[in-house]
């Protein structure tokens, strides 16, 4: 029984390839008939006719062609246009970013401001040059003493005083009148190092000899 089935099976899928493959081969065929003009007359005379259409319009179109170049056609100037600006374009303006600005003020506010350092006042400059200068400041100072006579000279020598300053000093109170000659004499007597300090009383009219002795006197 098995068997049987088996066969009838085999033979229903044998007819049915067959059955499909007919189907196949005739559907194939009146497609290549439909497409090939040689095969399907039909096609094959329209094209011909529509081929001699064609060729009679070509001749048609080279016999026209020379009579239609023998004639002048006017020019016709092309209207010039001449391109309005795009209103988008010109209209468009750069956008403006707005810079973003540092709040700054608190940082003002909570950093102190270092005051500059105070110049000293300028009148106390002034003040320094208006001075009389005293005796210790500059060495040539002369203190006249309020018992001076017409007779005598009162100088004040400072202690760090050296014999051309000495000489400078009793060249301008006028007690002598020349000092290079009476520092010359000094240092012949050799007695640069031994000249006294301090108020010294000179007559008037000295010679160099009376005031050089005035000079090496000590006081008690």
């Amino acid at each position: 029984m098995k068997s049987e089935r088996t066969c009838i099976w085999f033979v229903g899928i044998g007819l049915g390839l067959v059955v499909s493959g007919s189907i196949l081969l005739v559907t194939g065929i009146e497609l290549i008939k439909q497409e090939s003009p040689i095969l399907n007359p039909e096609v094959s005379v329209a094209g011909a006719v529509a081929t001699n259409q064609v060729d009679e319009l070509l001749i048609q179109n080279s016999q026209t062609e020379p009579e239609q170049k023998d004639i002048e056609q006017p020019q016709v100037e092309e209207p010039i246009v001449e391109e309005e600006p795009q209103v988008g374009q010109a209209e468009e303006v750069e956008e403006i970013v707005p810079l973003e600005v540092e709040d700054t003020t608190e940082v003002l506010e909570t950093t102190p401001v270092e005051q500059p350092e105070e110049v000293p006042v300028v009148e106390e400059a002034v003040k320094e040059t208006t001075e009389e200068p005293t005796t210790e400041e500059i060495p040539t100072q002369v203190e006249e003493t309020a018992s001076q006579s017409a007779d005598t000279i009162t100088v004040f020598i400072p202690d760090d005083s050296t014999a051309s300053m000495i000489s400078q000093l009793l060249y301008d109170t006028g007690v002598i009148d020349d000092v290079t000659a009476f520092r010359n004499f000094v240092i012949k007597q050799e007695k640069t190092t031994v000249l006294q300090k301090g108020n010294r009383v000179f007559p008037v009219d000295a010679n160099y000899a009376d005031i050089l002795d005035v000079l090496l006197y000590k006081n008690e």
